[in-house]
């Protein structure tokens, strides 16, 4: 039996992030220089750079796997996979990149009795950094971390 095919994914992100930090009083005090009462709502800093720049990825894939009888016991399932992803922020930034790669597998089945078989697999694997590994840049989401962009992922 033999089994192929392809896939194409478009991945377009255009992204208007905005961060506001603001220092709210708990109490009533004058610690900035004057008197201020609590719930006194001081700006610190506010940013509208988003944390993922706008941004496409396109990847492309085609793939072919061959299940060969050898015995009536025995069988070998051999596949392979190439897939080209490219990433690319938009604007000035200059963030690009292109990962190609070929993936393969081998997988033997033998049936030792009707109801039970060995499997014996080998093969190598691939993913792609979607465009947040790729670009994000600042405080992670859940607050715990910073996260630099890292266009390059390999």
């Amino acid at each position: 039996m033999l089994t192929y095919g392809a896939d194409f994914i478009n991945d377009d992100s255009n992204n208007n992030d905005s961060n506001l930090v603001e220092f709210i009083l708990a109490r009533p005090t004058d610690a900035f220089g004057f008197p201020a009462s609590a719930g006194t709502v001081f700006p610190v800093s506010a940013d509208t750079t988003a944390s993922v720049p706008n941004a496409s990825l396109q990847s492309l894939g085609v793939f072919v796997q061959g299940d060969i009888q050898v015995t009536d016991r025995a069988s070998l399932i051999l596949g392979a996979r190439f897939q080209n992803v490219h990433a690319e922020a938009d604007g000035s930034l200059g963030l690009s990149d292109t990962d190609r790669t070929m993936v393969v597998a081998a997988n033997g089945i033998y049936e030792i009795t009707d109801n039970l078989a060995a499997l014996a697999s080998v093969g190598r694997a691939f993913r792609a950094p979607n465009l947040v590994e790729r670009f994000f840049n600042g405080p992670t989401p859940e607050g715990l971390a910073f996260q630099a962009a890292n266009p390059n992922l390999e």
